[in-house]
């Protein structure tokens, strides 16, 4: 009961699952009070690299049931006065309307982490979820839809690494607001030259640096200072030579462990 008056007194209903109808309205009303000099809140777009594999392999069915257990999840983690639309595909529109942009990117970050490393198995299917965030907040548009926008496409670059991270949108993840890209010197046909050179560059200055450069210090010491280099440099190489293959022996030792 005093939870529902709390939410009466602020103007809105309880929180949880919603239609996408409804997802609307909530995060329309909750930018008009933003506007009204209300406290900011965060929309979070979250989505699942491995469905569109699973529906081709599977079928709808069931990834259906996936995406039941992923909800399941996905509403243990909630606040009451959060908002919520869950797609057919998995897709996550997340509108942290009881809680600071903070807490919603740590709310954000836990579900994340969560589903990447449980093991979904419905029917037999050990299967592992690589999700990935997106999260603006109200401040980063002029309207709703394109807050709702500017968090997809935050969440869309964090897709293109896969790395787990939430992404906070930046002006250069959108393509009305990314900066205009330089256009680079093309006079004379320099371009096409510069890309032609740029292989028997990198050959020439290999010969250099491992050749040239080497023997001009050795000519130098032997013959300018008078000393000696040979036993150095030949500890030196050993040392390198052996350390690295020590290092290699240990990272394919660590690849086989997966945790």
């Amino acid at each position: 009961m005093q939870r529902r008056l709390e939410f009466d007194r602020r103007g809105y209903t309880t929180g949880g699952m919603v239609d996408p109808d409804r997802f609307a309205t909530e995060l329309a009303s909750e930018f008009a009070r933003r506007r009204k000099n209300g406290r900011n809140c965060a929309v979070a777009s979250i989505s699942i690299f491995e469905v569109p594999g699973l529906v081709h392999r599977f079928g709808p069915d069931y990834v259906f049931g996936l995406i039941t257990e992923y909800t399941r999840l996905l509403i243990e983690r909630l606040r009451p006065g959060d908002v919520v639309h869950v797609a057919e595909n998995g897709d996550v529109l997340l509108l942290g309307r009881d809680s600071s942009v903070g807490s919603t990117v740590k709310l954000v970050e836990h579900v994340v982490m969560e589903v990447a490393r449980r093991r979904w198995d419905p029917d037999g299917e050990a299967l592992l979820f690589t999700p990935s965030a997106g999260l603006a907040t109200l401040d980063d548009g002029d309207d709703p839809l394109t807050v709702l926008r500017r968090a997809i496409d935050a969440r869309e670059v964090a897709a293109g690494h896969l790395d787990l991270r939430v992404n906070r949108w930046e002006p250069a993840m959108s393509v009305h607001t990314a900066p205009v890209a330089r256009v680079p010197f093309d006079h004379f046909g320099w371009q096409r030259i510069k890309e032609r050179l740029r292989a028997p560059s990198q050959i020439a200055a290999t010969y250099v640096i491992g050749l040239l450069v080497p023997f001009c210090l050795h000519r130098f010491f032997d013959s300018v200072v008078g000393f000696d280099t040979t036993w150095g440099v030949y500890l030196f190489c050993v040392a390198t030579l052996a350390s690295t293959g020590l290092m290699i022996l240990v990272e394919a030792r660590l690849a086989i462990r997966q945790s």
